[in-house]
């Protein structure tokens, strides 16, 4: 990659080219000479938070310009985003282009063209943090979990965001093996301060929203009670069987938060998968699809029982029409009424706005971690009694 592709990976406003390894006396100076020439101006800098963007290669960082340029305009704030390259074996390379905000500074968007050795990369991007300022990093592609460098950057942020992907697998184990380590992460006594998370688990939330809003009515919670099987389907390449990891982290949700109690891990059955609690068991199943945008992602979610001899169905699933949109689905008893039928338009959730997210969430997600365990849980790989 050239350092012209470069700068048009990363940015849409002008750049200047800066040395990497002098960035603190760089950035000194550029609001050094705005004070200069700004002497009538109160001298205030608008700073929100520091931002790590890590790429593990060039095709990870494919799109983000103009979501990187938004992001800077809603949250002021200090980002460096690197973007790691196999096939370059030249010096680290930078660039630098600062935004404003009503004539004050408002941030620096920084990028960082690496070779593909991240060693030097903790001890250039350290003195850059602004102090007291949240440090999230986000790490798309396969994070290097082992290097020690690595290691570094987790040590010294307060957030880091995977992205275990939607490419799935031909095995549960295949499936299950990028949130292994990041469990792992989750559980170090060193790492009690630090917060994780996984943007396949942060896509979720409307579906989480949604299947939770099918027990908003009194009458309807009882029904939690007496279900006896839940269905759970999602977008998966021709061919594959194993559920990905976005339908199993809502699987592992729904199953702690009714606190079943695991009996048999996920197997294999005709058709999909299962596993099986003490009351009920839960199925997945795959529907094909050569769209990118759509693997991975839940297609329907179906829990099923009987109440006073009568067999009911409660769902949340996508329009066979249009997948876009989520309807809420109910019959049976106690189902007659309320939102059945209800249609809700889905924007998919785009770079911008997973990053926003993050950069608002202060805390480690105690659901999520229990999620995970749940998961792993369920697919073998972790013991109930080890949790």
């Amino acid at each position: 990659m050239t350092q012209e592709e470069f700068r048009n990976l990363l940015f849409v406003r002008d750049t200047k080219e800066v040395d990497p390894h002098k960035l603190p006396s760089t950035l000194a100076k550029l609001y050094k000479q705005y004070q200069e020439d700004h002497p009538d101006t109160h001298h205030a800098r608008l700073c929100t938070h520091n931002l790590l963007i890590l790429c593990g290669s060039p095709a990870e960082a494919r799109g983000l310009d103009k979501d990187l340029d938004e992001l800077m305009q809603q949250y002021p704030g200090r980002t460096v985003v690197v973007v790691f390259d196999a096939d370059y074996t030249g010096p680290v390379t930078g660039l630098l282009s600062p935004y404003m905000r009503k004539k004050h500074p408002a941030g620096e968007l920084i990028g960082l063209h690496f070779p593909n050795d991240g060693k030097p990369l903790p001890s250039m991007v350290a003195p850059l943090w602004q102090d007291g300022l949240p440090m999230v990093t986000i790490w798309r592609g396969q994070p290097p979990y082992e290097a020690s460098w690595f290691l570094a950057l987790v040590e010294n942020c307060t957030r880091l965001v995977i992205n275990s992907g939607v490419e799935g697998g031909k095995s549960m184990e295949e499936v299950i093996a990028p949130v292994l380590p990041l469990r792992k992460l989750i559980r170090d006594p060193y790492l009690a301060s630090q917060a994780f998370t996984d943007v396949s688990w942060a896509r979720l939330y409307v579906w989480r929203d949604w299947i939770a809003g099918l027990f908003d009515r009194p009458d309807r919670r009882k029904l939690l009670q007496l279900v006896e099987t839940v269905e759970l389907e999602g977008w998966s390449m021709p061919g594959d069987t194993v559920p990905h990891l976005s339908v199993l982290y809502l699987a592992a949700w729904l199953s702690h938060q009714l606190h079943w109690k695991l009996t048999s891990a996920l197997h294999p059955v005709p058709g999909g998968y299962e596993v099986s609690f003490e009351k009920l068991s839960m199925r997945f199943y795959t529907r094909s699809t050569d769209d990118e945008d759509l693997l991975g992602r839940p297609v329907r979610v179906s829990l099923r029982g009987h109440c006073d001899g009568q067999s009911f169905r409660l769902s949340v699933e996508r329009d066979s029409n249009n997948s876009a949109t989520l309807v809420l689905g109910a019959t049976g008893p106690a189902c007659a009424s309320g939102a059945s039928g209800h249609r809700l338009h889905l924007e998919r959730l785009n770079n911008l706005t997973l990053m926003g997210q993050e950069l608002e969430t202060d805390r480690r997600d105690a659901l999520f971690e229990k999620s995970l365990d749940t998961l792993l849980e369920m697919s073998g790989s972790l013991k109930p009694e080890a949790v």
